[in-house]
């Protein structure tokens, strides 16, 4: 009796707009909130399969733990909570199916890629996929529906990456073509699967309303509302990053990160992102600093060719170089009896990189590119040099510039995704957390950093009150 007197005289709480307080209901909200979160930690702890167990309620009713069955009375089927376990079973399903699918088509992207003889950007994908239903050159496990569209992805991965095909090239930058493919097949795994989180629509209807107040309370107990200012910031600071404002500090901030980072913000930036933390801000920097990184090398390979170009003290060699390479069959970029690995390939490329990139640099797939783009420009006889070179070189390198930062902004974006989201997983309210981050569409991947560094060890011995 003195517990509905304090009841019924506690204030009312704040529900969503045309909801009443009842604390009746709030009762059995606060009564039903245990089971239910125990229901989210069994379906997420049964083994993932691609069996449609939900719709097999004997079955599903044998995967719940012995303990768990015993303490709520889940005798059989027709227990009201087996409902709700099928629910969420049902959801971890279509999360974890899209997962394998993305799987699959890493796996098929990747085999792809170092096929022989390899795969060239100008293939047609037509042609691709015949070749491999006719050659059964690899095995693999994608739907037919999915071909097409990988093998475009691959199309428009090589476009950007490897617009002039030699197998040296493939050879010399394969791991990069692989760390592209993987990562943004990654971050497309973190948009699939999702652990089984709480949702309002999983309570009774009169129900919601309370479940949504407690979870939305949660996140304002826990700072929520303080990451989403980072997020705020954070994004401000990505424009500054995406204008150039910082690019010519990017050796400063290689050379000594933390204190780049915190003299950045005790100086000419304090005013407006003093507030951000200094981790959040080494993420994007060090992002940023990759792209400058790439683009000064891509800036330097054409710079090299275009001075080339002007000097006729080197025409000559080269032109001999370049015979010599021919007569060796180094253009010969289909015949796969060449054995590209022989010592004289090597030799003459190093004398085309001390003739052409001489103090710079350049991984050596742009010393092949620039063998390539070289004879290229010879062969234009028809046009002006400047011409052939605008043609050859300008217009693929000035292609380059327009699309990669777009390109390696969504990595970035998916890489760090995927690099926390195996955090965010093992605690309940850190299971809320990411229920209510779904429905904001602006870039929750920093929701889930700020939360991962900052908020969530407040969080990892928190319990059901």
């Amino acid at each position: 009796m003195e517990n509905l007197r304090v009841k019924a005289g506690s204030a009312a709480k704040e529900l969503l707009e045309g909801s009443d307080w009842n604390w009746e209901f709030e009762d059995e909200f606060q009564r039903y909130l245990p089971a239910y979160m125990e229901m989210l930690e069994q379906v997420d702890s049964m083994d993932v399969s691609d069996e449609r167990d939900y719709l097999k309620e004997e079955a599903l009713l044998q995967k719940l733990r012995p303990e768990f069955r015993s303490k709520y009375g889940i005798n059989s089927c027709e227990h009201p909570y087996m409902l709700t376990i099928s629910s969420l079973r049902q959801q971890q399903f279509y999360s974890m199916n899209g997962l394998i699918y993305q799987r699959e088509k890493n796996k098929f992207l990747s085999k792809l890629i170092i096929l022989k003889p390899y795969i060239k950007v100008s293939d047609c994908s037509s042609d691709i996929i015949r070749r491999l239903r006719d050659k059964s050159e690899i095995q693999y496990e994608l739907p037919e529906w999915a071909l097409l569209p990988s093998v475009d992805f691959l199309h428009t991965v090589l476009l950007l990456w490897e617009p002039v095909y030699h197998p040296l090239i493939r050879q010399s930058h394969m791991a990069t073509l692989l760390w592209i493919v993987d990562h943004y097949n990654k971050g497309s795994n973190r948009e699939y699967v999702q652990q089984v989180v709480p949702a309002t629509h999983d309570f009774k209807l009169h129900l919601q309303p309370y479940a949504y107040a407690f979870f939305e309370t949660k996140l304002k107990d826990n700072k929520y509302h303080w990451a989403t200012e980072q997020i705020r910031l954070h994004k401000e600071f990505d424009k500054l990053l995406v204008s150039g404002g910082l690019d010519h500090r990017m050796d400063e901030f290689i050379s000594s990160k933390d204190d780049f980072v915190k003299n950045l913000l005790k100086g000419e930036l304090a005013m407006e992102f003093s507030d951000i933390e200094d981790d959040l801000i080494k993420l994007s920097l060090e992002w940023r600093a990759e792209f400058v990184e790439i683009r000064h090398q891509v800036y330097t390979y054409s710079d090299c060719l275009r001075s080339l170009l002007k000097d006729e003290s080197q025409k000559g060699h080269l032109k001999v170089l370049i015979t010599e390479l021919e007569t060796e069959g180094f253009f010969d970029t289909d015949n796969a009896s060449i054995d590209w690995e022989k010592e004289r390939f090597s030799e003459l490329g190093n004398q085309f990189c001390g003739k052409v990139f001489a103090g710079h640099s350049l991984p050596k797939h742009f010393v092949i590119r620039g063998i390539m783009d070289y004879r290229s420009i010879l062969s234009l006889k028809d046009r002006s040099q400047p011409d052939a070179f605008r043609f050859v070189v300008g217009r693929v390198c000035d292609r380059w510039i327009e699309r990669c930062e777009a390109v390696l902004t969504s990595i970035h974006l998916q890489l760090y995704r995927c690099l926390n989201s195996h955090k965010m997983s093992g605690g309940k309210w850190k299971s809320i957390v990411k229920c209510i981050i779904k429905k904001h569409s602006c870039h929750y991947l920093f929701i889930y950093l700020v939360f991962v560094l900052y908020v969530s060890p407040v969080l990892d011995g928190d319990t059901i009150p």
